[in-house]
């Protein structure tokens, strides 16, 4: 039975030519009949053979019905398309179309010298889409031309052979193999390494998208109460850090979140993290957590690298972080002579700091200020320096250096410096270092 149109939209043949006939003139008429006429002879020349007796004529989809599939395909001259099961069917006569039966008769007619498949390959080439109709056909009658001729230039290079320095041929594969190259699916050939390096950032892509879904899931089921630090823990990694990090900044002001994130960031044992900790050591509003980054650096970082990171809190132009800074270098320093030799210097840099703070009750530029006094009322316009800068003596910075140093110079940055230089030669840095 009938299935219908594939294409529904398209207009009958017969209906077109009948338009076409309203255009042209009388000459081109007697032209379209012929035309047309040759073009029902040649189009609708399959045959199917039905049990109910029925023959039915028109074309059927091009090997349809050689697959071994369970029905076949035939498209009438009407644009009708039958769906046919193959236990219906008695027999079927594909007929093939001239430019095949002319093919075969040429190659009956030829010999197998090299010339006569030359020419009949290239008179495949020439039909209309000879290249890919008889592209098995084409590459066969070449392969025949290499066989009686090895050094036939045009064949060799129909076949993609490569002609090399000293002489010989070479398949196009064989080449690039050679060279280092392999083929690609999404082009013909890429560089080995950039393969391994593409296929290696396609997975790196995969695992990253899955650690952030996974995230995502964790971070749903924490905004709920459910921690799970097992599982950020596991999420935690290079690739990662940076959401587990912004995360903990969000989290900075619940102690109990933050701390988790803290730990899992400590399991990265990268430069970016010790530097995260760091951050949370100095920065963190809450006492609690600052402690806690603190015990991590500690336990879970090199303590030369942490001081390292910590030091640059040191400089910060808030005088508050910088007293973190040296609270936390002081915890850490205290458990081994090298990190505590490491952090003097340092320490008694941070002894005073220059901060720039703005002038109490001062204009900004700009600002009209109204006063009142006995003499009458006075205007006052800002403009000009709104801030100072003022040195403070930092307390912290002097309470680590006697609790490591177990001595003391005040806030004198110079005694310090030559105290050290005094007591800690050279000799004795590197005593310590070998033990």
């Amino acid at each position: 039975m009938p299935i219908g149109k594939l294409y529904p939209n398209r207009p009958d043949r017969r209906r077109t030519v009948i338009v076409m006939l309203r255009l042209i003139s009388t000459t081109g008429f007697f032209l379209l009949i012929a035309l047309s006429v040759c073009n029902d002879r040649t189009w609708a020349n399959d045959r199917v053979y039905l049990k109910t007796g029925r023959i039915l004529q028109g074309k059927v989809t091009e090997g349809e019905a050689e697959k071994g599939g369970e029905f076949i395909l035939l498209t009438t001259e009407t644009g009708t398309v039958y769906k046919l099961d193959k236990g219906d069917i008695v027999k079927s006569v594909l007929m093939r179309e001239k430019v095949d039966t002319d093919y075969k008769a040429r190659l009956r007619l030829i010999k197998d010298v090299a010339t006569d498949h030359i020419e009949l390959a290239k008179w495949c080439e020439k039909q209309t889409r000879g290249k890919t109709r008889f592209k098995e056909q084409i590459r066969w009658h070449y392969e025949n031309v290499i066989r009686l001729d090895p050094e036939h230039a045009n064949a060799r290079k129909k076949l993609g052979y490569m002609k090399l320095a000293d002489g010989n041929w070479v398949a196009q594969a064989e080449f690039k193999t050679r060279q280092g190259y392999i083929p690609d699916r999404r082009r013909d050939w890429v560089a080995g390494l950039s393969k391994v390096v593409a296929e290696k950032d396609e997975a790196y892509d995969a695992k990253l998208g899955a650690k952030r879904k996974a995230f995502n899931r964790w971070l749903s089921a924490a905004e709920k109460g459910n921690l799970q630090p097992a599982v950020l823990a596991d999420i935690c990694d290079a690739s990662t850090l940076d959401l587990v990090y912004q995360s903990a900044l969000n989290a900075q002001y619940n102690v109990e979140a933050c701390r988790v994130h803290l730990d899992a960031i400590a399991t990265v044992k990268t430069g970016d993290a010790v530097e995260g900790l760091a951050h949370f050591a100095i920065e963190a509003p809450n006492q609690d957590i600052r402690e806690h980054a603190i015990s991590l650096l500690q336990s879970e970082v090199d303590h030369v690298t942490a001081i390292l990171y910590l030091k640059g809190g040191l400089k910060f132009s808030n005088r508050w972080h910088v007293q973190n800074a040296a609270f936390a270098i002081a915890e850490i320093a205290s458990t081994d002579d090298y990190s505590r030799d490491f952090a003097m210097l340092p320490l008694a840099d941070s002894l005073r700091t220059q901060h720039e703070e703005r002038i109490a009750g001062a204009l900004a530029p700009g600002r009209m200020n109204t006063s009142f006094g006995s003499g009458g009322t006075s205007f006052q316009t800002g403009g000009g320096p709104q801030t100072q800068v003022k040195e403070y003596r930092n307390q912290q910075s002097l309470d680590a250096l006697r609790r490591l140093f177990e001595a003391d110079f005040g806030f004198d940055e110079q005694a310090w410096r030559n105290w050290y230089i005094q007591n800690y030669t050279l000799s004795d840095l590197t005593v310590r270092r070998d033990e």
